[in-house]
């Protein structure tokens, strides 16, 4: 997949609704995820008609993987400029 819905609207409701409670974690990051659905695959019915059911399969199970927290999607943040861009040069086709 090459993107994913995140939300942000959700994100900055809840940061404002914490803020306004008095329990807005500053200076800390805040992860949802899955679990709590602010990020999701974006037009779900138009992959799934043009993808296999073997890739609907892999899918599907990386999503559960993710929301039973057995399988961490990295993140760019806190990484040297070099380590990004070795990451990036290894999803080049």
């Amino acid at each position: 997949m090459s993107s994913v819905l995140k939300r942000v609207d959700l994100t900055l409701l809840r940061a404002y609704e914490l803020f306004g409670s008095g329990k807005l974690p500053v200076e800390k990051r805040s992860r949802w995820g899955w679990r709590k659905m602010p990020s999701a695959w974006p037009n779900r019915a138009t992959w799934r008609a043009w993808a296999s059911p073997a890739l609907k399969k892999q899918i599907d199970g990386a999503k559960a993987a993710i929301i039973a927290g057995k399988l961490t999607v990295p993140t760019a943040f806190g990484m040297t400029t070099a380590a990004l861009g070795s990451l990036r040069a290894s999803v080049r086709p």
